[in-house]
């Protein structure tokens, strides 16, 4: 190698080594930023000819060192498995959100809920069995029979509400998985656009990744990497996203309970789907309509049990007793002939017992409605607490997959720092060699032929 050679060697060093400095300064500038991953640039030699010339051949050691591409520091095994735990994570944490929302309408235990109420209609039995010509006796348990009622349909329309509220987020939810696909799809595109054109890709990968998280926790992806950094996302057998194209999802829904259903747009078919539109799916088709199947049956078993024992009964006036409950499309009512008139109350077991409280002490001792009731609310809370316990562990195990993650594609200061020293003492000595080569130029030609003079 001649002297000058010598110094594209050490030009080939400044410029491989910038190289290494400006991507290290990238990784320190994006410590902050979500989702990225650290980048690296292997150096490699640039080596004599392999194959000899007969006239020219070279005893060097080298010509320098060349900068590959940058590229990002990634464990595919580990972002496999974040995306599992990840949608596991987000259907918990649905339905968690949901059944929380349940137990804030069912509001138990509490002095105004439910339970109370149910307490205090039968207590004023009671108080009509022990005073039963008692007209204001008679009033108070008509008054208290329209508050249970009307806290029954308030309790069933809040019920109503959360269900129409799941569907409006099944919906968005939806919308935001259509939007998330076809950002990746474009991002697929410009990956392998910049990949075919031997450009870095790192951060365009990086982006497609964050997106395709966000597709986990919505509706649990899986992913199949493809030739020139392209990924395909599967929703269960089916591609989401295929190279640059994506499909879209739509919410179809039909007047009959329990039949909304999430399908593909363009096949019409049901979309296997994970995440939170699984949970979301189930609480409007299930878990919501469960619960309010439930308040229907404790009202219809407290209406059936007072009515049966009601018309054993005979009011004030002697005349057989008349459904004190009535059940309509809103649910329990009062009936209206008693609700104007307490003397039609029947507490008493004969004609003429106006002193009598006998039939609605028997009102009084129902167990069956409130039992009905308490067992409902009990449901919901193991129902609630097995799902806290799930979340809980859950996030532990979504922790411990992000932490790996992180370990790999994280930026690490200190690990950077040192990086960053050792290119600049490596910088440094590229230019120091440029230097002496200089000089030894500097030397090879005004001092060359001067000797005798």
């Amino acid at each position: 190698m001649s002297d000058f050679g010598a110094l594209s060697v050490g030009l080939s060093g400044l410029q491989a080594h910038r190289r290494a400095l400006d991507v290290t300064g990238h990784n320190l500038a994006n410590v902050n930023t979500p989702g990225y991953s650290r980048q690296r640039v292997d150096l490699s030699p640039i080596t004599n000819p392999t194959t000899a010339n007969i006239f020219a051949r070279s005893n060097d050691a080298g010509t320098g060192v060349r900068a590959g591409t940058a590229y990002r520091l990634h464990d595919q095994f580990v972002e496999m498995r974040a995306l599992q735990e990840h949608a596991t994570d987000g259907a918990l944490k649905q339905s968690q959100a949901v059944l929380g929302q349940i137990e804030m309408a069912v509001n138990e235990p509490s002095d105004t809920g439910l339970a109370s109420q149910i307490n205090r209609f039968m207590a004023a039995w009671d108080d009509v069995a022990n005073r039963p010509d008692d007209l204001s006796a008679r009033q108070q348990l008509v008054e208290l029979g329209k508050t249970l009622a009307a806290d029954f349909a308030q309790l069933d329309g809040s019920l109503a509400a959360l269900a129409q509220n799941s569907g409006r987020q099944l919906d968005a939810t939806v919308a935001d998985i259509n939007a998330a696909a076809a950002a990746v799809a474009d991002l697929n595109n410009r990956v392998l656009a910049a990949v075919n054109a031997d450009m870095p890709a790192g951060d365009l990968m990086d982006q497609r990744d964050v997106m395709i998280r966000n597709l986990a926790d919505l509706a649990g992806v899986t992913v199949r990497p493809q030739e020139n950094g392209v990924v395909d996302v599967y929703l269960g057998t089916t591609a989401l996203v295929r190279g640059n194209r994506s499909e879209a999802l739509r919410v179809d829904v039909t007047t009959t309970p329990g039949t909304t259903a999430v399908v593909w747009d363009r096949l019409g078919v049901n979309a296997a789907s994970g995440g939170q539109l699984s949970a979301l799916q189930g609480a409007v088709n299930s878990t919501i309509p469960g619960y309010r199947a439930q308040l229907t049956a404790v009202q219809l078993q407290l209406a059936s049990d007072v009515n049966t024992v009601h018309a054993t009964g005979f009011d004030l006036n002697g005349t057989p007793g008349l459904p004190f409950f009535q059940m309509g499309p809103g649910g329990i009512a009062v009936n209206p002939i008693i609700a104007g008139d307490p003397t039609k109350v029947a507490a008493a077991a004969t004609p003429t017992g106006l002193r009598d409280g006998s039939v609605a002490g028997q009102i009084a001792d129902l167990t069956g409605p409130g039992s009905a009731y308490n067992a409902m609310v009990l449901h919901l809370g193991i129902e609630s607490r097995t799902v806290n316990r799930q979340v809980a562990t859950q996030s532990l195990v979504t922790e411990q997959v992000d932490s790996a993650r992180e370990a790999t594609s994280g930026v690490n200061i200190d690990e950077e720092m040192t990086n960053m020293i050792a290119i600049q003492h490596a910088y440094d000595a590229s230019a120091r060699f440029i230097t002496a080569v200089d000089s030894m130029l500097e030397t090879l030609i005004r001092s060359t032929g001067l000797v005798g003079r």
